[in-house]
């Protein structure tokens, strides 16, 4: 009965044992409340394609592929590689610009229409209709 209780008490403590690993999420993208949720093309005929914004994330949403910028920071980072961040917020205005050491640069900016709509500035200004 002991083994039992041991089996099932042990990894208990190790999985509520917080860890270092809480730091390396903190990837420095911080996307301002009004934006948080997810944000869709609006009448796209491909399926969804938007972008789903967190308190810690950028994702690209392009039908079955997400790509987590948050992921590619943490990613790019452990590899041994600089990312620098640079955001502008504002009430009705948010851009991310990554820049990685081996010289790839990302960039996006969004505009607030409403609570319910965005535009993407680097595509035409598109719409964005919150989900």
């Amino acid at each position: 009965m002991k083994k039992i209780f041991y089996l099932f008490f042990l990894p208990m403590i190790f999985l509520s044992c917080s860890s270092d690993n809480d730091e390396v999420n903190s990837n420095g993208i911080n996307p301002p409340d009004w934006i948080q949720g997810t944000w869709l093309v609006e009448g796209s005929v491909t399926g969804d394609v938007g972008f789903r914004f967190t308190g810690s994330d950028v994702v690209l949403l392009q039908n079955l592929l997400d790509t987590s910028y948050g992921d590619l920071v943490n990613h790019s980072r452990e590899l041994g590689q600089k990312v620098e961040i640079e955001q502008d917020v504002s009430s009705d205005h948010y851009s991310l610009h990554l820049i990685f050491s081996s010289g790839q640069t990302m960039k996006f900016e969004f505009r607030k229409i409403s609570n319910d709509e965005i535009t993407w500035v680097q595509s035409q200004n598109t719409v964005l209709v919150k989900q």
